[in-house]
């Protein structure tokens, strides 16, 4: 293809998405996992900046060519990775692409590759290509879209082996909503929540103008009420917690806070709420009647984390561990060989289940348990070194 002005990326290729003439491939480099973008939306081939610097690619400098996205913005490319190779169902490919951050797509295969490789059977129903590839006929069959199936918990070595194979496409945390249908709501709670049917009505028009307590500058104040008209106005509130020592009394309670929010014209999501219960899980915590303590969830994960290996990685586990230590009698004094070995100039020598690390300039020697065994402590609200 002849070198133009500007190159171009579609906007699937930027967003993530995929559209009716587009088609995702799985495929490899090395022991990394790539998702790459068949797209004849974009009139060269990219790959993200991201894996070039995980893959430690060879990159050539070449003169600044801007990309024109569909959306009208511009990006300037001035590296490019030649013949790249890369694996996908069988067939080795090399592919000269120029290097971009993209935003989900580990590649992108554009005009020059689809015309480089025609002519070419193209089934963007099915998800196929089939064309010739050294003196072959083959067919590249493209990732089929998702069937929905219900939501696994995944261990947390799993997703960690999955990070290191550059696996992970995308992610989001889910936490499980309150079911309140296998304890039903005593007929007190169901009354005062009957009266007040209105609150957790969705909301049908913008709230009311409301007094601010606030004094602004001029200058300050127009700002203000510019990015106010330039989007719809919203109130959110977190966590509403209401604490009782009695039934009756979270009745009088309840019709309280549910007057006030009336009163200001307040709404609430009736599938966000979770009425008389006697224990709450908040911030990682359980709220008991008793008092507060952790969640059983939260310390098994902290059993179960793998050994770190790397001074990031240890770091990462006494952030973990650290949430609770106000539960953990002595936390610091348990805690302390591991955190020296955050300090810098230390020597680490690992000898069967304990690990002997010297510090430079100091004759003291630390011995700890296994890194796998600190989280005992936790569980068990006590330890010892």
């Amino acid at each position: 293809m002849a070198q133009a002005d500007h190159l171009s990326l579609s906007i699937h290729a930027m967003d993530g998405t995929a559209g009716r003439e587009t088609l995702k491939l799985w495929a490899m480099i090395g022991n990394q996992v790539l998702i790459i973008l068949v797209d004849s939306g974009s009139s060269h081939s990219f790959v993200n900046a991201n894996l070039v610097e995980r893959l430690h690619c060879t990159v050539k400098t070449t003169a600044s060519v801007p990309v024109k996205i569909a959306n009208g913005s511009y990006m300037q490319c001035t590296e490019m990775v030649p013949q790249l190779t890369w694996w996908c169902q069988g067939e080795t490919f090399s592919t000269d692409m120029r290097v971009l951050q993209l935003g989900v797509y580990d590649a992108i295969l554009g005009m020059d590759w689809l015309e480089l490789h025609s002519p070419m059977v193209t089934d963007w129903k099915n998800h196929c290509l089939a064309f010739s590839h050294n003196g072959q006929f083959i067919k590249l069959t493209g990732v089929a879209a998702p069937v929905s199936e219900r939501v696994k918990e995944l261990p947390v070595e799993q997703l960690i082996k999955w990070y290191k194979g550059n696996e992970i496409w995308a992610m989001a945390i889910v936490h499980p909503s309150g079911d309140n249908s296998s304890s039903p709501l005593p007929s007190e709670i169901s009354e005062v929540l009957a009266q007040f049917l209105d609150v957790f009505a969705t909301p049908t028009k913008l709230p009311p103008e409301r007094e601010c307590p606030y004094r602004y500058s001029p200058a300050h104040k127009d700002e203000i009420e510019k990015q106010v008209k330039a989007m719809l106005e919203a109130v959110f509130m977190d966590d509403i917690l209401v604490y009782s020592a009695s039934l009756q009394d979270h009745v009088q309670h309840l019709t309280e806070v549910l007057t006030l929010l009336r009163r200001n014209k307040l709404f609430v999501k009736d599938s966000k709420c979770s009425f008389a219960c006697l224990s709450l899980e908040y911030l990682g915590h359980i709220i008991l009647a008793d008092g507060v303590s952790t969640d059983p969830r939260k310390t098994e994960a902290m059993v179960k984390w793998p050994q770190p290996t790397t001074v990031t990685e240890l770091r990462g586990f006494l952030g973990l561990t650290g949430y609770y230590r106000k539960f953990v009698r002595n936390y610091a004094v348990i805690a302390r060989p591991l955190t020296n070995l955050l300090k810098k100039w230390i020597y680490v020598d690992r000898r069967g289940d304990h690990i002997i690390h010297y510090t430079e300039g100091s004759n003291g020697v630390y011995t700890s348990p296994t890194i796998t065994k600190f989280p005992e402590a936790i569980r068990g609200g006590n330890g010892c070194v």
